[in-house]
């Protein structure tokens, strides 16, 4: 599974930024203007990752007006890995990130810095030479990377965790302190499944920290987040999706958007 979340951040004309959100199961866009108002947005159901169906929507304007604009394409992606930066050698991140996922065919590899340590990140070379040659600059940004600048931002005496479910995918990320202290993905199909991830993560890696808050990003939490309010007492809850400038737009339009208001972190 995969979801590109691209940020185009220059005045066009109009234009201030495009975010798009690209999964196997949905194509979302939405344009900003340079008050920060949305001029346009909407969701084009993809039955297959078709090339040929991005090329349809990726075509005329306002998408031309992108190709100078900076591009951020945010990566939903579980093919990625943390390693201390002390350990990391860039000539081995092909392999590093193999020894965790399994040999990876047909897959670009990127590793930026962050937190002190690298984030080593799988993108398809079929989408990463697809958007390479209709964007200009580029800059990829993956799951963790986001979420751990985003709690690192958060983060001061207490811990911060984010809880990210999307499409089945669930992404937990601890920060303590500007440190990194955990960072993972698990597929979880129900509510159950999910709530089993976090408190064994709870359990046998943050035992030892007070967990001062939790940044829920995602749709449909209600349930898991009742679960998680017994286990979790002394802990503040914050939805950062229902925070956002979208929320209002979401609810008008039905247009469900993933961190499309959050600024990237690079």
């Amino acid at each position: 599974m995969f979801v590109f979340v691209l940020f185009a951040l220059q005045n066009v004309n109009s234009i201030q930024r495009v975010h798009i959100q690209l999964s196997a199961q949905s194509f979302k866009y939405v344009f900003f203007n340079t008050e920060n108002k949305i001029l346009t947005s909407g969701a084009i159901p993809l039955q297959h990752q078709d090339l040929r169906q991005w090329e349809a929507v990726i075509s005329g304007n306002p998408w031309e007006q992108a190709y100078n604009v900076p591009v951020y394409i945010y990566v939903w992606n579980p093919l990625f890995t943390i390693v201390p930066a002390s350990f990391y050698d860039d000539a081995l991140k092909v392999s590093s990130l193999e020894l965790v996922m399994g040999q990876l065919k047909h897959q670009h590899v990127f590793a930026k810095p962050i937190l002190s340590n690298m984030y080593l990140q799988a993108v398809p070379y079929i989408f990463e030479q697809f958007f390479t040659s209709r964007f200009k600059h580029l800059h990829w940004i993956g799951i963790p990377e986001f979420y751990l600048n985003f709690l690192s931002s958060k983060s001061t005496q207490q811990t911060a965790i984010s809880i990210s479910w999307h499409e089945h995918l669930l992404t937990l990320t601890a920060v303590n302190k500007q440190q990194l202290l955990f960072c993972n993905s698990y597929q979880a199909k129900d509510d159950t499944e999910a709530l089993y991830y976090i408190l064994f993560v709870k359990q046998h890696v943050l035992q030892s920290y007070t967990i001062g808050s939790i940044y829920l990003f995602g749709d449909e939490l209600t349930v898991l987040k009742s679960s998680l309010v017994n286990y979790f007492k002394n802990t503040a809850f914050h939805s950062a999706v229902a925070n956002s400038a979208m929320s209002n737009h979401k609810m008008e339009h039905h247009v469900s958007i993933e961190l499309l208001t959050l600024h990237p972190c690079v």
